[in-house]
């Protein structure tokens, strides 16, 4: 009696590991599914001021101006989202394989590397918008080997 016992419960404790490991993975997931997503479209809105760049200078109004459009709203608060969910990922993995693309990202849009041609006095400099595009494919690159490295833990066990 006492073995049959023994065996339901560690079934049980089996059944509740595995049902906590894959809540992780999900949570894990959707907070990866996130960052990237936020991280490339604020990518994808930095490509956007490049390429205006290459027109008229801005002035001091024209950025007070564009902070308040959408697109500037959607730019904060894609960044704000890539920071919350890089906390959220360190809170809740060690691995290394997901963290460190995550804050390399971190570190080159907080960096402002990108925006180096949007305040430069040399605003029509092609080295400039180059050296802007390659941070944004660096960013977008760090995105994607976090993508991939999740795909990889995350799906490892499903098969």
């Amino acid at each position: 009696m006492e073995m049959l016992q023994d065996r339901l419960l560690s079934g049980s404790e089996a059944e509740g590991a595995a049902l906590r490991e894959a809540t992780r993975k999900r949570e894990l997931r959707d907070i990866v599914t996130d960052l990237v997503q936020a991280g490339n479209r604020w990518a994808d809105t930095m490509q956007i001021l490049v390429i205006s760049s290459a027109g008229n200078e801005w002035k001091q109004r024209d950025w007070i101006e564009w902070v308040d459009t959408d697109s500037g709203r959607e730019m904060t608060q894609n960044a704000q989202s890539v920071d919350r969910n890089i906390r959220k990922l360190r809170l809740h993995t060690g691995e290394d394989a997901l963290i460190l693309p995550a804050m390399e990202a971190q570190r080159r849009i907080q960096g402002g590397k990108a925006f180096a041609v949007l305040h430069s006095n040399s605003r029509g400099s092609e080295d400039d918008r180059v050296s802007a595009y390659q941070e944004i494919n660096a960013i977008k690159s760090d995105l994607a080997k976090l993508e991939l490295a999740a795909i990889r833990l995350l799906t490892a066990s499903r098969s």
